[in-house]
């Protein structure tokens, strides 16, 4: 069925109603059988573009005009006709894996910031050594994009491309900052209810917070499909991000699905994780796992924070959300509290925390390959800060984490 409306997640749309893995050649023939005409978020090309600088030059235009509006497809492999899309004859399938590391290139090289979420996916077509290729562009995230050496910004108006003036580049800028700004504002929101006692927590008790926040979520309505984390198992596992225990439950709810451990007596939450409508990712934890004797155990702390956010992940992966990830650390009701170090041949030593809750600053994952450790050292070091520490004292860029130490915390 043709223009089913938009697709997995609403700043990608798709002109099929279908994921973008999931298109087969017959969805490309019922675009032509249904005459579907170019437009904002679709485009037909009958050939690959060429090695030639103009060429390169009027591929990035392309590209920069879609990630610049509401993000759409380039479908090569179809010659355009009128604006309709016309003949399926496809591309050499031989050299597909090569053109999709090709284009990839032209675009990491051509156009600032880097674009998240792009992706290229070809589709074999049932004549000899012939495949369509799909070029997803999302919408940008980050304000406008530009087209490195060139100057000018280029966005989508109907089927064609024009240069952006004065008042779109500023409201683009505004509508980034915005973006930002209401994901700050969801955690301040969450953490306001928690500390009134929302949803049926315990209060008034030492509690770690991690929110995360894909920027995505927040730049547009974007609705996710929640069922495809209840059906998977790893991912429904992965949302018991800490501490295994027999008293984990689950539940779908008006924001989401959670899953909850209200503990033996079963009366209030003592932990919990839940998974938003929009792709957000919260974990709530007052177990007290994070204290010793009474003492706030510093190495707990950021290894939570660290096995939280790397069980997690995949689940936003497992959504098809891309980054970047907004990771925001919070440490309520530890005024007072004495924060512990402990280190292998020497003594403990504590140091009091100088305030009642701790909002962590956020650590922003862009690349998901890159060392989670180092991404956070920052956050760490603030929370040592706050009682006084120059630093963490256990993670080292050099180094890492002593050897040994995060298998005696857990």
């Amino acid at each position: 069925m043709i223009f089913r409306g938009l697709a997995f997640y609403d700043f990608i749309v798709s002109p099929i109603g279908k994921k973008l893995e999931d298109i087969e050649e017959a969805d490309l023939t019922g675009l032509i059988d249904a005459g579907v005409a170019e437009s904002r978020i679709i485009e037909y090309k009958a050939q690959l573009p060429g090695r030639l600088d103009a060429d390169k030059k009027e591929f990035l235009k392309d590209v920069a005009s879609f990630v610049n509006s509401d993000g759409g497809w380039i479908i090569y492999g179809i010659e355009e006709k009128d604006g309709l899309a016309g003949t399926l004859a496809g591309i050499p399938r031989s050299s597909v894996d090569i053109e999709k590391r090709r284009l990839e290139q032209i675009i990491r090289g051509g156009i600032e910031p880097i674009i998240h979420g792009l992706r290229i996916v070809d589709i074999p077509l049932t004549a000899p050594d012939r495949s369509a290729l799909i070029l997803e562009i999302p919408r940008g995230l980050f304000g406008p994009h530009l087209i490195k050496g060139r100057g000018a910004l280029v966005r989508r108006a109907s089927a064609m491309k024009v240069e952006m003036d004065f008042g779109e580049i500023r409201s683009a800028f505004v509508g980034a900052e915005s973006a930002v700004q209401t994901l700050k504002a969801f955690r301040e929101d969450r953490l306001a209810r928690m500390l009134l006692g929302e949803p049926n927590i315990v209060k008034d008790v030492p509690t770690l917070v991690i929110h995360i926040l894909p920027l995505a979520s927040f730049s547009r309505i974007a609705p996710i499909e929640i069922e495809r984390i209840t059906r998977d198992s790893d991912s429904r596992s992965r949302l018991v991000p800490m501490w295994p225990t027999a008293y984990w439950k689950e539940r779908f709810t008006f924001d989401g699905f959670m899953r909850v451990c209200a503990g033996p007596d079963g009366t209030k939450t003592i932990a919990y994780s839940s998974l938003f409508r929009n792709g957000a990712l919260e974990v709530f934890d007052g177990s007290g796992e994070m204290l010793v004797s009474g003492l706030v155990y510093g190495i707990r702390v950021e290894f939570g924070i660290l096995s939280v956010t790397t069980n997690l992940l995949p689940v936003l992966g497992q959504l098809e959300i891309p980054p970047p990830y907004y990771v925001l650390p919070s440490l309520l009701n530890v005024h007072h509290l004495d924060l512990l170090r402990r280190h292998d041949g020497f003594p403990d030593h504590t140091e009091q925390i100088d305030r009642e809750h701790l909002f962590l600053p956020e650590t922003i994952i862009e690349n998901l390959d890159a060392p989670l450790e180092l991404a956070f050292k920052p956050a760490f070091d603030v929370f040592w800060n706050s009682a006084g520490y120059p630093g963490s004292p256990y993670y080292h860029s050099k180094n890492g984490y002593p050897t040994g130490w995060k298998n005696r915390v857990r």
